[in-house]
């Protein structure tokens, strides 16, 4: 973001859009992160309905947060919501509408390139094996497998062979059906989930039960006893007891079926599990008219069939209140959408008031920049002024200094041109002295005419030489008034 300050003309706009930008991103931000975890607070409640066998309710759920994942973009988010929504209508029996949503998440699972498309296609596999169509469930199952060697996902793997096991059980492949299930008991101990070990027990415990080798069963309906005891597995807790008196049953051993039987409803009565409830209460009535006690058998019979009515109306009830939560969902949702009008309105308008603050704080903020600037330029063109007068006033003093300077040096050469004057006039005086000595000797010339004519040629000869101060008086003369002649010549011509 350094870029955005390198210019100080435009600190203040790029700042404010700065801002703006980080505070509109965070707020979306915000709503997603929102969003999101609203969708895995209700996966939450999906998942405690789902096992508690309240599909309708589930169901409701989950689709409620399909359209808010849907909103945030999440496809994988939408992937999770879509499997679990086609394992509950699998569970609800509804294996149309299961596969539409499992292939829809396996779509999607696709598309992003998810490891979890294994757990699509083993649920896909599963609604097969539902629907009866238990080929085609392998080979759901075993395009799991293959992918997975890929991924090398163990728990996958482990619950993709628990699956195959089953499937071969339901095809009366039992040899088959017991190697999966070890490979799935294997893997998930390896791995420690105790989950799958408790299927794959469970599964084995089956096999041998189909096989008639009803003591193996019970060895594996022991383990799968003590795991769900120590998980508080109740759901598994109560079928495995119903496995038990089932075994004793088949070996005519009908006090411990009855014994095992009756746990189960007891426990089935406890944690209110209505089918298993009814279950029980068939194999109690079934046992007790093996037994020849006809009466007790009834009574059970009783029991179960008003268990019968009891389970159908209340998923008739499930279903008329997932009618009413969806009747009032979709009256929410359009609520919500004039909600998220108006809010996008009240959005749109705050960011508008935001944006013209944000323009009118710049174009605030520019003029009192360019005040500032011009305000600056007037103090510097002042400085400038102040400066120039300054050299201006500097250079008038200089020039008259100059002019000063020259003035007296012009005045001084003047008066040494004078005292050259004065001196060479001196000096003609004494000249002009002289030649009057000289006159006055010659006019006392004597008869010792020739030995008196050598000292006046000197003296001629001395006053030849003052011709030349002459022409040096007369040069400095005119140095020094450089007009006198011509005017002199004008004044007396």
């Amino acid at each position: 973001m350094s870029f955005l300050f390198n210019n100080k003309k435009n600190t203040a706009f790029h700042f404010f859009l700065f801002t703006l930008f980080f505070l509109v991103a965070n707020i979306n931000f915000s709503n997603a992160q929102d969003i999101e975890q609203e969708i895995k607070t209700l996966d939450s409640l999906g998942q405690i309905y789902w096992k508690k066998a309240a599909y309708y309710k589930a169901m409701s759920v989950y689709k409620k947060a399909l359209p808010l994942a849907e909103q945030i973009k999440n496809q994988k988010l939408q992937a999770r919501i879509l499997n679990y929504l086609g394992v509950i209508a699998e569970n609800k029996g509804d294996m149309n509408q299961s596969f539409q949503y499992h292939f829809k998440a396996l779509k999607i699972r696709e598309k992003v390139n998810d490891n979890l498309i294994i757990q699509s296609y083993v649920n896909i596999g599963i609604t097969y094996n539902t629907s009866g169509e238990t080929k085609k469930a392998l080979e759901y199952y075993f395009k799991a497998l293959e992918i997975n060697r890929l991924i090398k996902d163990k728990r996958l793997t482990a619950h993709a062979f628990y699956h195959i096991s089953t499937s071969y059980k339901l095809l009366r492949d039992y040899e088959q059906a017991t190697i999966y299930a070890n490979k799935a008991l294997a893997m998930a101990k390896e791995i420690k989930e105790k989950v799958i070990i408790i299927d794959a027990q469970n599964g084995l415990g089956l096999i041998a039960y189909e096989q008639k080798d009803y003591q193996k069963a019970r060895d594996y309906y022991q383990k799968v006893y003590e795991l769900a005891t120590n998980t508080e597995d109740w759901l598994i807790l109560t079928n495995n007891l119903l496995h038990f008196a089932q075994s004793y049953q088949q070996t005519k051993e009908y006090a411990q079926a009855t014994e095992y039987a009756q746990k189960s409803l007891l426990l089935a009565q406890k944690y209110s599990l209505k089918i298993e409830e009814k279950n029980a209460c068939d194999m109690l009535s079934t046992l007790y008219a093996q037994q020849y006690q006809y009466e007790s058998a009834y009574q059970y019979h009783l029991k179960a069939n008003i268990l019968k009515d009891t389970i159908f109306n209340i998923q008739k009830n499930q279903q008329i209140n997932e009618l009413t939560i969806q009747y009032e969902s979709e009256k929410k949702k359009q609520r919500i959408e004039i909600l998220e009008k108006e809010k996008i309105i009240i959005q749109n308008t705050n960011y508008i008031l935001i944006f013209g603050v944000i323009t009118l704080i710049i174009l605030l903020s520019f003029g009192f920049y360019r005040y500032k600037i011009r305000q600056k330029i007037q103090k510097q063109q002042q400085k400038i002024a102040r400066i120039e007068n300054i050299a201006l006033e500097q250079k008038i003093i200089l020039q008259e200094t100059q002019k000063k300077l020259e003035q007296e040096r012009f005045e001084e050469e003047i008066a040494h041109k004078e005292r050259e004057l004065t001196s060479t006039a001196l000096h003609i005086f004494q000249k002009n002295e002289m030649l009057n000595s000289l006159q006055e000797k010659l006019t006392h010339l004597d008869i010792n005419l020739k030995q008196q004519i050598k000292p006046l040629f000197e003296e001629i000869r001395h006053n030849l030489d003052l011709d030349k101060d002459w022409a040096s008086f007369q040069l400095h003369f005119v140095k020094v008034h450089p007009d006198f002649f011509e005017k002199l010549e004008r004044d007396f011509s």
